[in-house]
């Protein structure tokens, strides 16, 4: 039962690692594989069987279609369909991994580490032809901000658009104290009264205090 398990992921593995619209497999390709690299003997018709599994359990696996005629022992003709050229459709197609992955190595405020830490994420969305196509990344000297505090930075402020000032506060700074909007007006009042207090040239300048008193009381 294990094994049988370990046949379809290994076989979804293949696929992830060896194909593309432009790199297919047949089955006898895939029964090659699976003994040369996964120590896992078995047939044609495994495989095939495993494949369309895989597609019924949702996978984007495209493939051809061929009608194979041929005789039997009694020389009646028979039709056999056959199935080949596997390939894994992806999310990401190479160009737009390409771009994704210059958009970072351009960037000036991703530290360098992280940086290519995440370009090797976006290459293992690919398949094994991917990475040579990418070379020039390798040319990219560590010119970017020591910003290790980025992607928490980055959480926060996202947390920031889902909440309230006053969720917000109360995650991420306990101690602040956050007023209630008439305590807010009050606080702001009060102040405005003793700065009008201590001008000891009336004019202009307390002119303008005055006014914002009365806004504030409002």
């Amino acid at each position: 039962m294990q094994q049988k398990k370990l046949l379809i992921m290994n076989i979804l593995d293949i696929l992830k690692k060896y194909t593309d619209e432009n790199h297919r497999l047949i089955q006898k390709e895939i029964v090659e594989i699976l003994d040369n690299e996964y120590d896992m003997k078995t047939d044609r018709k495994s495989v095939k069987r495993n494949l369309m599994n895989l597609i019924e359990f949702g996978y984007d696996i495209e493939y051809s279609k061929y009608l194979r005629v041929y005789k039997n022992k009694q020389g009646k003709e028979i039709e056999s369909l056959i199935l080949s050229d596997f390939y894994l459709n992806r999310d990401f197609s190479d160009g737009e991994l390409k771009l994704l992955i210059d958009s970072l190595m351009f960037s000036k405020y991703i530290p360098y580490a992280i940086c290519m830490e995440l370009v090797e994420k976006l290459e293992g969305l690919s398949n094994i032809y991917f990475r040579p196509r990418v070379k020039h990344i390798s040319t990219f000297t560590d010119n970017s901000v020591d910003n290790k505090q980025l992607f928490y930075t980055i959480y926060v402020l996202d947390e920031a658009n889902e909440m309230s000032m006053l969720q917000f506060v109360k995650s991420f700074a306990p101690d602040v104290v956050v007023l209630e909007p008439k305590q807010l007006r009050d606080k702001i009042k009060n102040g405005l009264e003793r700065s009008l207090k201590n001008i000891k040239f009336k004019g202009v300048h307390s002119y303008g205090i005055q006014k914002c008193i009365r806004i504030f009381t409002l």
